[in-house]
């Protein structure tokens, strides 16, 4: 089997190691759009990750009306499910999250008009509903008081969603900042406000993420820090964390910023993107981050010119970065070394890329990573005496890796050459294991493609 991909790198490029500058490139696509009349917007978007879908919940109508609306988007197409039992009244801009522990999207608050509460409305929600395919109203014993145009987002680390802002029904910006474990809202004290604006959950650094105003502020648990002052997009109307690419998105929809910013958490300054190409024009928006399919989704509805109804749109790479496993382990042996992409370490140009080895034999045996270019049809090793295992690649090169507590890890930074964009590779580990039938043992494979962000 062979040798390392950092060679292999160099050989595929010719002039790999060489100075080079890459510009990443993204591109809009657009995925879906469906005519109709009686525009509903302003509604609460978020990704269900359990039944990986996107939900699209609330709006109002030209009049103003917040008729009861819930679509859910497949990556292909969208539905109106049915849904028994009590549904929440219809809202405008309502706070809308997903609950990844609990597999819940949580909507709170919002605006309500036409069947509503109490009346006809206008009136402001302050309901915490839940919503995993069947619709449920919670009643913890504490909640924000009622708000519209809250931002919101689901703290990963701490596993709590995190509502900060929203008006009051003078227009009035609520200061607060409130947590919810899925029991009961809690009013977190802090030393610093945020101002209004949009929040996304940043879960490599662990810090909720919110532009407003102009400011970049985060949000470790304790207090707003300010990050960036004056120095974020002045009009943001959408937000996300695209994981991905390991940067927050945002889309700045007026003004002389128009058009997609991202930030890295520790650049000085946001970067501007595909200035002037976004999908307008638009009526509302909503923005999410499809997990599944790692890509930005973006809903609009448009008011203007002869096209009226709703766009979905992707925000993506051109060339993405993936490393995907493939095949099987080894059944000949008690161990199960498994082979994937490092958390945060796919391999993107001009950054580090990095492969994880688990469930190695005990006593930290010899292990060597195998690359290669060119992926072959599954071999059997029974020939070598390892039956059960099958090698995946045509071997080029190979690493002899650390090993400790059972586990390995091989890096390698990817020169930022435009030349390796698209460059295809594989890896395969072999793992010398005196237990095993035939004295060693042979993981899982991995596919992998260099992308440019």
């Amino acid at each position: 089997m062979g040798l390392s991909i950092r060679c292999a790198v160099g050989a595929v490029a010719g002039i790999g190691l060489l100075a080079g500058t890459s510009v990443g490139q993204v591109q809009w696509r657009v995925v879906d759009f469906v005519p109709r009349g009686g525009l509903v917007g302003v509604e609460g978007v978020a990704f269900d990750a359990n039944r990986e879908v996107v939900v699209l919940f609330g709006g109002d109508l030209p009049d103003g009306v917040t008729p009861y609306s819930l679509l859910e988007w497949n990556g292909v197409s969208w539905s109106a499910p049915t849904v028994a039992g009590p549904l929440p009244p219809g809202a405008a801009f309502p706070a809308i999250a997903y609950d990844m522990e609990r597999r819940q999207v949580v909507v709170f608050g919002g605006v309500c008009a036409g069947a509503c509460p109490g009346g006809s409305g206008p009136v402001l929600l302050d309901a915490t509903w839940e919503y995993d395919g069947a619709w449920q109203l919670r009643t913890p014993a504490h909640r924000p008081a009622a708000r519209a145009h809250a931002a919101m987002a689901y703290d990963r680390a701490r596993r709590c969603i995190v509502l900060v802002g929203g008006r009051d029904a003078a227009g009035q910006l609520l200061p607060e900042t409130w947590e919810y474990d899925g029991i009961d809202w809690l009013q977190r004290a802090s030393v610093h406000t945020a101002p209004a604006g949009f929040a996304t959950y940043d879960p490599v650094r662990h810090r909720v993420v919110l532009v407003g105003g102009g400011e970049t502020w985060e949000w470790d648990g304790q207090d707003w820090t300010p990050r960036l002052l004056a120095a974020a997009p002045q009009h943001p109307w959408g937000i996300v964390y695209d994981e991905a690419r390991q940067r927050v998105v945002v889309y700045s929809a007026s003004g002389t910023d128009n058009g997609m910013w991202e930030w890295d958490g520790a650049s000085s300054q946001w970067t501007a993107r595909l200035d002037q190409q976004g999908p307008l024009p638009e009526w509302s928006i909503g923005m999410t981050y499809d997990l599944t399919r790692t890509q930005v989704v973006w809903i609009n509805s448009l008011d203007m010119g002869p096209d009226v109804g709703r766009g979905t749109l992707v925000y993506e790479p051109v060339q993405a970065a993936r490393y995907l496993p493939f095949g099987n382990r080894c059944t000949s042996s008690a161990n199960a070394p498994d082979l994937r992409a490092a958390p945060w370490h796919l391999p993107w140009l001009g950054d580090t890329f990095a492969v994880d080895l688990t469930g190695l034999p005990p006593g930290n045996p010899p292990v060597f990573l195998v690359s290669g270019v060119q992926a072959i049809p599954p071999v059997e090793l029974s020939a070598f005496g390892l039956p059960g295992c099958f090698q995946y690649l045509q071997p080029l090169t190979a690493a002899l890796l650390p090993t400790t507590g059972g586990a390995a890890r091989w890096s390698v930074a990817i020169p930022n050459s435009t030349g390796l964009v698209g460059v295809s590779f594989y890896n395969q580990a072999l793992i010398i294991d005196p237990n095993a039938v035939g004295g060693a043992t042979v993981s899982n494979a991995g596919a992998g493609t260099i992308g440019s962000r």
